[in-house]
């Protein structure tokens, strides 16, 4: 029995949405492993014609092919596996509270950070309504390896609720941080 692996991507797909399923990398990977021991069973075992009642050889061709299949899957999730920020929430926090979790008093506090193609974004909450050092900012960034700095405050955000520069609850000021660890090419 040959089993010839069906390619499916958006533009080629073959199978119906309602007949497809997501398995996790770790259910993939323990697919992998039996597959890989059955088939290695199998050409233990014997095959044909070597062994006259022995397994059929296309079984362990078959589940060869398959394993190069799940294999490259494996490589394109390691692939897409996100790379960290160059520069943590944690490190920004340090700037804003001293080093603890942020409280009462606080200057602010970082709620996230992530990447949009080449660039970094990182959201501070400015709780502090007295605080305005744009620049200051801007220095923590390039003393963690930031080279280029855009800070932004939102003046309007229909899903997050700012409005006229404030978040609803507390009146903290959302600060976008715009960062990259290497030169750009600007627009």
């Amino acid at each position: 029995m040959q089993v010839n692996p069906q390619e499916v991507s958006a533009e080629k797909a073959t199978t119906a949405a309602t007949d497809l399923r997501l398995v996790s990398v770790e259910q993939l990977q323990k697919i992998h492993r039996e597959l890989d021991a059955c088939q290695k069973v199998i050409w233990l075992a014997g095959c044909r014609p070597r062994v006259p009642n022995g397994f059929d050889p296309a079984y362990v061709t078959g589940a060869q092919e398959q394993l190069k299949v799940i294999e490259k899957l494996l490589v394109q999730t390691d692939a897409a596996k996100p790379e960290p920020a160059p520069i943590t929430c944690e490190q920004i926090q340090e700037q804003m509270t001293g080093g603890g979790c942020p409280t009462a008093g606080s200057l602010g506090e970082c709620a996230a950070i992530w990447r949009s193609d080449n660039r970094w974004i990182a959201a501070l909450y400015i709780w502090d309504v007295n605080f305005n050092d744009s620049t200051a900012v801007a220095n923590w960034f390039h003393k963690l390896g930031a080279v280029d700095v855009f800070i932004g405050h939102t003046l309007y955000d229909t899903y997050n609720g700012d409005r006229n520069g404030e978040v609803p609850e507390g009146g903290a000021r959302q600060w976008l941080v715009e960062f990259s660890v290497k030169e750009v090419p600007h627009a």
